[in-house]
């Protein structure tokens, strides 16, 4: 399928040959479109890597989410409640309750076992020394 010579002029030029009654030379004419005031093809689109890039990153989510893109789908997908594989889950978590419990009373029961020794060597010291304190030194003029 092939043009003559003149073809050309005809499809561009001639009413028979149109598309939303303008003709192929009308339509590749810069235009403006009410209401919108923007000039339209064929002049280039200033935003087309933009569109572009919003395509491409279009096709990148549609395919990783395997194409459920529709509102609903999006809403379950996010708003879906994570199934734990674990059925033990519960006892997991008492196991790591008790285990941080046991380990505060080992911590109480460290510092009063410190304290408890701190007194034991201030007494044996004292004891050793044959120190006494004032108090203990008027009871004993006392008796």
């Amino acid at each position: 399928m092939g043009l003559n010579p003149g073809d050309l002029a005809t499809i561009t030029t001639n009413v028979a040959y149109n598309l939303n009654g303008k003709t192929l030379a009308q339509l590749l004419t810069p235009h403006t479109c009410p209401p919108c005031p923007q000039t339209h093809c064929p002049t280039a689109h200033a935003n087309y890597d933009a569109i572009k890039g919003e395509s491409a990153e279009y096709q990148r989510i549609h395919t990783k989410l395997n194409g459920k893109v529709s509102d609903s789908e999006l809403d379950n997908l996010l708003n879906q409640t994570p199934s734990c594989s674990h059925t033990d889950y519960d006892t997991i978590k008492q196991e790591r309750d008790d285990l941080k419990q046991q380990k505060d009373n080992y911590s109480t029961e460290k510092q009063q076992a410190i304290q408890d020794k701190e007194k034991e060597i201030i007494n044996k010291i004292i004891t050793d020394l044959g120190l006494t304190t004032e108090r203990e030194r008027e009871r004993e003029r006392e008796h």
